[in-house]
């Protein structure tokens, strides 16, 4: 039976999945895309990165495959991993010395304790301003932020959240020695105890342990909710905007365009101007110039073919440079490209530290280009406007 390799791996890449993890992932799929059918290779990927990554077991011939599978495409991942055990010490009284005189530039060798200058690169994160004053409460399993997508099991919410903020979920089972029909999982995070659950079979107790240690980590952590009308707004024909900032309803008044705060507003006022639009007979335009958000094949107005490879790859990559120049928090949507565009608009994107990803049916599908975005940033960001935006909500942690 011929296996259909006609299908985009990047679909399957998880909104907050790490670089570093989905790079892992992707690969498994590229390596071994002519071998399984779309469906089992992609559970196949999934089962690889729960072993590799969190520690997960399986029954001896699922283990046995994986291992085989995975031989070539985890080398790399591996031999990065033992690097970063390495650990730097430093003598307490160096320590103690250097806080005292305010230096920040002494660094001590394992073997030898000298002392050597640190890089203008490793210095720049103590120049930084610290954006974490409000995330300085109490947090017990180590530095999370919960991060919720719309339908997300108690345990996909766990593994998402631990895997993005650098923690590690442990589900370890065991049976009841006086009743075999008990089925127990203890819940772990980065080594540190949270629950056990009981169940008649290891999916039930996993379910029950993931329930409850979800409500144990609301009491400490805040929760990020992504809106389930942003998700399904992508695809809609109504306008993007509206979506993605919530639709206004016919009978709420519109706000004001320029805030009174504005600085342009002020001055058009010292000039004379009361509200409207411009000009002698205020013909002019009433509502401030925005740039568009989603871009469609036709208002790129670049078609990939042979001739022009080169030309399509430097136009998306100054709308790229545009987008992170400006410095935007939102989204660029990119709808009405075929496969081959898409692809080729996802190496770009990697190539300049953005996220992307594809979603939408067969003849909808749009590409997403996104910021990466530090959970804990987004935390800070969230707090500053009230908790709330067109495509997130922040709940507290409920501390009870």
């Amino acid at each position: 039976m011929s296996i259909n390799t006609d299908w985009d791996v990047e679909k399957h890449r998880v909104e907050h999945e790490c670089d570093e993890h989905w790079e892992l992932r992707r690969n498994f799929l590229e390596a071994h895309k002519d071998r399984f059918p779309e469906d089992e290779l992609v559970c196949l990927a999934q089962v690889f990165t729960n072993v590799e990554l969190l520690g997960c077991r399986y029954p001896k011939e699922t283990m046995d495959l994986i291992a085989e599978l995975s031989e070539d495409v985890a080398k790399d991942y591996r031999a990065r991993q033992q690097t970063k055990l390495q650990r730097t010490f430093v003598k307490a009284s160096d320590a103690a010395s250097s806080k005292v005189k305010g230096l920040r530039n002494a660094q001590h060798s394992p073997a030898t304790g000298a002392s050597s200058s640190r890089s203008p690169e490793a210095e720049e994160p103590e120049k930084r301003p610290s954006k974490r004053a409000r995330l300085d409460h109490e947090q017990p399993f180590g530095s999370l932020v919960l991060i919720q997508y719309p339908n997300t099991s108690a345990q996909g919410i766990i593994d998402s959240s631990t895997a993005v903020s650098g923690e590690k979920a442990e589900w370890k089972y065991e049976i009841d020695s006086k009743d075999v029909n008990i089925n127990r999982c203890n819940l772990s995070i980065s080594g540190k105890r949270l629950v056990e659950g009981e169940g008649n079979t290891k999916k039930a107790a996993r379910m029950k342990a993931a329930e409850k240690g979800l409500e144990v980590l609301r009491k400490y952590y805040y929760l990020i909710e992504v809106k389930e009308q942003w998700r399904e707004g992508l695809n809609s024909n109504t306008n993007f905007n509206e979506k993605l900032n919530g639709e206004r309803k016919p009978d709420e008044p519109q706000k004001e365009c320029l805030g009174q705060d504005n600085v342009g507003a002020k001055l058009m006022k010292l000039m004379g101007w009361a509200g409207g639009g411009l000009g002698k007979s205020q013909q002019g335009i009433t509502e401030p110039i925005e740039v568009p958000r989603k871009i469609s094949r036709r208002g790129f107005g670049v078609t990939l073919n042979q001739s022009n490879r080169v030309h399509f790859k430097t136009k998306f990559k100054e709308t790229l440079q545009q987008y992170i120049n400006d410095g935007a928090t939102h989204d660029l949507v990119f709808s009405d490209f075929d496969n081959e565009e898409r692809a080729l608009m996802h190496q770009i994107a990697r190539t300049c530290g953005l996220k992307s990803h594809s979603r939408g049916g067969k003849d909808q599908r749009t590409l997403l280009i996104s910021r990466k975005v530090n959970p804990k940033d987004l935390v800070d960001e969230l707090l500053d406007i009230g908790g709330t935006s067109g495509k997130y909500e922040l709940k507290a942690p409920t501390g009870s």
